[in-house]
């Protein structure tokens, strides 16, 4: 079984292609996920949803069970994310990247459920292009041996036909 991680740019592109609007089905299984403890974000996420008033922040306030509080680990694998990985976050901004936290969340949940054989991955939009000589996530995510998926390919595994 696998569970997934996601980052903003998931979220915020799945929200931007499949509308809750157009496509309610889509969405109400994505909640399963989220009931079934197979969706989960950082909670840095979600600060980042903050920074926009929209319907996807309003379905993120109803689902808070889906962001996961911080703690010494995340904070330790973040660090050394970006100690691997330093153009991984902008330095400038305001808040923090949830990048490095998104992936430190998967690596511990990877370890949570490996003796299950279960796997977390990492679903996100960003693709390997370094852009603005910012590492993207999957590249960090393969430099740390953690799956990366698209919200197609979630799509696809789940079996999901609309």
């Amino acid at each position: 079984m696998l569970i997934y991680c996601y980052d903003t740019s998931g979220l915020t592109n799945t929200s931007r292609f499949y509308s809750f609007k157009s496509f309610p089905s889509l969405w109400n299984r994505i909640e399963t996920l989220i009931e079934e403890g197979r969706l989960i974000c950082s909670q840095k996420v979600h600060e980042e949803l903050r920074k926009q008033d929209d319907l996807l922040l309003r379905w993120a306030n109803k689902n808070g069970k889906v962001f996961i509080g911080l703690n010494a680990e995340q904070y330790v694998l973040a660090k050394q994310i970006v100690d691997k990985y330093p153009d991984i976050v902008d330095k400038d901004k305001e808040t923090e990247d949830a990048d490095p936290y998104v992936i430190a969340l998967a690596i511990l949940k990877q370890r949570d459920v490996e003796m299950l054989g279960d796997t977390c991955v990492v679903v996100s939009a960003e693709t390997e292009q370094k852009k603005k000589n910012k590492t993207k996530i999957p590249v960090a995510c393969e430099g740390f041996s953690v799956r990366h998926m698209y919200f197609v390919e979630v799509i696809d595994r789940e079996g999901w036909a609309f």
